[in-house]
């Protein structure tokens, strides 16, 4: 099958997940129990970068596409000395990769790289520490399908 590369993109910051609403139980003074919702964080300014270096699509894509994700966050002090490997490790700590993903789709739909995200028929992400040396960020490739 033949496939056309939409967008094949580099975006440096750090990326961050999709926020989700945190629940608590409460006791109230009467002794009846409830549940409070909050918010559970931003990612204003990982979604703005995304907004600005994406840039708009000429046209939405109409039909099934592919989209490759491969996350880059920022290594820990500890794997920053001289005896640490200098190779990309995968990364097994938060941000959760679903949530990384959810705000990416969220963005190019928002950006008209397609009409809805259920598009998407094929899935790819990873997420690592990058080289020693390497900066955090997101390689964006989405392709027709």
């Amino acid at each position: 099958m033949s496939e056309t590369v939409i967008i094949d993109r580099w975006v440096p910051g750090i990326p961050k997940g999709t926020p989700r609403h945190r629940t608590r139980r409460v006791v109230r003074r009467d002794g009846s129990v409830g549940t409070q919702v909050y918010p559970g964080g931003s990612a204003d300014d990982w979604r703005a970068i995304l907004v600005s270096e994406l840039g708009a699509a000429p046209a939405p894509v109409e039909g099934p596409v592919a989209v490759v994700l491969e996350f880059s966050l920022p290594r820990p002090k500890s794997l920053m000395r001289a005896r640490s490997p200098d190779w990309a490790l995968a990364h097994a700590k938060k941000p959760d990769i679903d949530n990384l993903v959810k705000l990416v789709c969220d963005v190019l739909t928002q950006r008209g790289y397609w009409r809805d995200d259920c598009q998407v028929a094929e899935l790819t992400a990873s997420k690592a520490y990058p080289v020693l040396g390497g900066s955090p960020g997101v390689h964006v490739t989405v392709s027709r399908l």
